[in-house]
C-alpha cells in the first residue's frame, strides 16, 4: 500500500509516522506545542514511491484525526512557530533551525513597536528595565542585556540561525525595501522591509541578511518565501553571541509604523 506520510522535521532529522502520532498524542498540536522540542515543525509530505505497507492503518487514521485535516490542507499550514506578536500581528520564526532567540532594546524611536514574545523566557538580563515576560506557548528565548539605549527594551529581536540556513519571511506581505547600508557606518549589511498584507500600516524590518533573494515590489509568504541565503556574520561578537556563548549568524527583526 502506498500513501501519504506525515513527517516531523526536527533538528535530528525525520521521524516516522508512528513516532509522529505518539508525539502529537502527548503534546498539543501546533507550533511550539512540544515543550521538549520547541522547534519541532510538522509538515505534510506527499511520497509517491515509498512502500508504506508496514505502516498500520490505525496510525494513519489516528494521525489524520489528530491533525484534523487532510494532507492537501496540511501542506498549506505554516510550518514554523510564532516568534512574537506586535500590535495584533503575528510574526513567524524566520528559519527552520533556530539556535537562539534574544529580545533587546533599540534607540529611542516612537515608530518602533513593543514586541511580545511567544515562548519561555529562560533569562532576563535586562531586569532593571523590563519585567520578565510571562511564559507562553513557543520556544525558549532570553532578554538581552541593556546597551544603554533609551528605546523600548523589547522593540527588537535577534534570531540566531544555523550557518547557511535560508532566511524565511516572518510575515506575508510586499517587499518595500531590499538595500545595502553600512552598519555602525563601517560594516556592510542588508536591510529588508516587508509591508504585511494584514497590517499595511506597519513595516517589518529585517537586518543582517546575506545573499538577498527578494526585490522591492515582490510578494512573499510567511514561513515559505526565502528572503536571503543566510543570516549575516560580522567581524565582532554580537550581543546574542556573548549572552549565549553561541557563535552563529543572526537576523535582527523590528516592527515600526509605516
Amino acid at each position: 500500500m502506498r500513501d501519504h506520510l506525515l513527517l516531523t522535521a526536527t533538528r535530528k532529522g525525520f521521524l516516522g509516522i508512528g513516532a509522529v502520532a505518539a508525539l502529537l498524542a502527548s503534546q498539543p498540536f501546533g507550533a511550539g506545542g512540544n515543550a521538549e522540542l520547541p522547534m519541532t515543525f510538522v509538515r505534510a509530505v506527499a511520497l509517491t514511491d515509498v512502500d508504506t505497507s508496514s505502516t498500520p492503518d490505525t496510525d494513519v487514521l489516528r494521525l489524520a484525526a489528530l491533525l484534523n485535516q487532510d494532507v492537501e490542507r496540511a501542506e498549506a499550514v505554516p510550518t514554523h512557530p510564532i516568534l512574537l506578536t506586535v500590535d495584533g500581528l503575528d510574526l513567524l520564526v524566520p528559519g527552520a533551525e533556530v539556535l537562539q532567540i534574544g529580545f533587546h532594546e533599540t534607540t529611542a524611536d516612537r515608530h518602533q513597536l513593543h514586541l511580545t514574545p511567544h515562548g519561555e523566557p529562560v533569562a532576563n538580563l535586562n531586569s532593571h528595565r523590563v519585567a520578565t515576560p510571562e511564559p507562553s506557548k513557543g520556544g525558549n528565548y532570553l532578554v538581552l542585556p541593556s546597551r544603554n539605549r533609551d528605546g523600548d527594551p523589547m522593540s527588537a529581536t535577534d534570531v540566531m540561525l544555523r550557518a547557511g540556513e535560508d532566511v524565511l519571511a516572518p510575515v506575508s506581505g510586499t517587499i518595500v525595501t531590499a538595500a545595502s547600508y553600512l552598519l555602525y557606518g563601517e560594516h556592510h549589511d542588508i536591510i529588508v522591509e516587508i509591508r504585511p498584507d494584514d497590517r499595511p500600516d506597519l513595516v517589518v524590518t529585517m537586518f543582517h541578511v546575506d545573499g538577498v533573494r527578494v526585490n522591492a515590489g515582490q510578494h512573499v509568504i510567511a514561513g515559505q518565501s526565502v528572503i536571503a541565503d543566510s543570516a549575516r556574520v560580522f567581524p565582532f561578537v554580537a550581543d546574542i553571541e556573548a549572552a549565549t556563548n553561541t557563535y552563529a549568524p543572526h537576523v535582527d527583526i523590528r516592527v515600526r509604523r509605516a
